[in-house]
C-alpha cells in the first residue's frame, strides 16, 4: 500500500504543479494549528470546527495524497460532494469515514523528523524547506478557496520552522486539567501498546532524560514539558496569534466556544462561514478512572510540576 501511495503521489505531481501555477494569485488565509499535549481535547475541538465550519482540511482521503495534497483536495470535491457531518466519534485521534479529519502524520514527515526525536529548533531548515512547507500549506488555501485547519499534535514540536515558513500562522493551544491528562494518557498505552511502560504519542525535547523514568512521573513530564515548550517557543518567536482551549469549557458550552473562536479569528481576516447549528453540549471525561492509589500518585506528580 505504501509504494502503490508513493507511486500515485508522484504520478500527480505534474497536475499539483498545474494547480499552483493557476492559482498563484489567489487570496488565501492564514493556516491554523490545533496544539497540545495529547488527551488535551484536540480531536473534538478538531471535529467541533471542522463540522461546524466551511474549512478545508486534510481528510482520510486527502492524507493518502500528502505529497499532493491540493490535488487531493480537488480530487475529494468531485468524489465525495458535500459537506463533512460528524459523529464526534474517534479512537486517538482517528475519525472516521473518507471525508473525516485526518492528522496527516505523512504530509509532516516530508520535512519533519519521525521517532522520539522530534524537535525543531530554531534556524534548522533551509529556505528550501521553508519555501515548499509555506507553498503546499498556502496552495491548500488558495484551491479550496478557504481558511486551513490542521492537527497535528506533534506540531506542538515544530513551533519554530512553522513560525520561520508562515509568520501569519494561527495556533490553537488545546489545554485540560494535567492530572486527567495524564490518567488519559496512561489508559490509552494499555489500550494500543498493552502496556503503560510503552512510549505513546508526542515526545517532548527532552524525552532522552525521561525514558527511563517509571510511568505515572514519566507521563507526567511529558506533559509539563509539552506545554513548557509550546509556551517557550510561541514567546520566542513573537507569536501573538494564539487561541486558547479549555476543555471544560468545550464540553459544557461549544457554541460560546465556536463563536468566540470565529470572532477572534476574524480579526486576523480570517472569516468562518458557518454551516451548521453548532453542537449543544459534550459528555465530560474528567473523571476518576484507575485504581485510587494510581489517581493519588498522578495528583501528586502534576501538583509537584504545576507549583515548580
Amino acid at each position: 500500500m505504501g509504494l502503490a501511495r508513493q507511486i500515485i503521489n508522484n504520478i500527480l505531481r505534474p497536475v499539483e504543479y498545474s494547480i499552483n501555477l493557476l492559482t498563484r494569485n489567489r487570496k488565501w488565509y492564514p493556516p491554523i494549528f490545533v496544539i497540545g499535549a495529547p488527551r488535551s481535547s484536540s480531536t473534538l475541538f478538531y471535529q467541533a470546527v471542522t463540522d461546524s465550519f466551511d474549512v478545508c482540511y486534510i481528510s482520510n482521503f486527502i492524507r493518502n495524497l500528502y505529497i499532493v495534497p491540493a490535488t487531493g483536495w480537488l480530487l475529494q470535491s468531485l468524489i465525495f460532494p458535500g459537506n463533512y457531518s460528524s459523529d464526534y466519534s474517534s479512537e486517538h485521534g482517528r475519525t472516521k469515514g473518507y471525508i473525516g479529519p485526518n492528522e496527516a502524520a505523512e504530509f509532516w514527515y516530508q520535512w519533519f523528523p519521525k521517532g522520539l526525536n522530534v524537535y525543531v529548533d530554531k534556524n534548522k531548515i533551509n529556505e528550501k524547506i521553508k519555501k515548499s512547507i509555506r507553498n503546499k500549506i498556502l496552495l491548500l488555501s488558495k484551491v479550496s478557496g478557504k481558511p486551513v485547519v490542521f492537527k497535528n499534535l506533534y506540531n506542538s514540536m515544530r513551533i519554530n520552522p512553522l513560525v520561520e515558513s508562515i509568520p501569519e500562522s494561527i495556533f490553537v493551544v488545546c489545554k485540560r486539567n494535567p492530572v486527567y491528562i495524564v490518567q488519559s494518557i496512561l489508559l490509552s498505552r494499555l489500550k494500543v501498546l498493552g502496556s503503560i511502560k510503552e512510549w505513546w504519542s508526542v515526545p517532548p525535547r527532552q524525552i532522552n532524560e525521561i525514558l527511563n523514568m517509571e510511568p505515572v512521573k514519566q507521563v507526567a513530564m511529558q506533559v509539563y514539558l509539552v506545554y513548557k515548550q509550546i509556551n517557550e517557543d510561541l514567546e520566542r518567536n513573537n507569536a501573538k496569534r494564539v487561541f486558547y482551549v479549555d476543555y471544560n469549557e468545550l464540553c459544557d458550552n461549544p457554541g460560546k466556544l465556536l463563536n468566540d473562536f470565529r470572532d477572534w479569528l476574524s480579526q486576523y481576516g480570517i472569516p468562518l462561514k458557518q454551516k451548521k447549528e453548532f453542537p449543544k453540549k459534550f459528555i465530560n471525561s474528567n473523571k476518576v478512572k484507575v485504581d485510587k492509589g494510581t489517581f493519588n500518585r498522578i495528583v501528586e506528580e502534576v501538583q509537584l510540576l504545576w507549583k515548580s
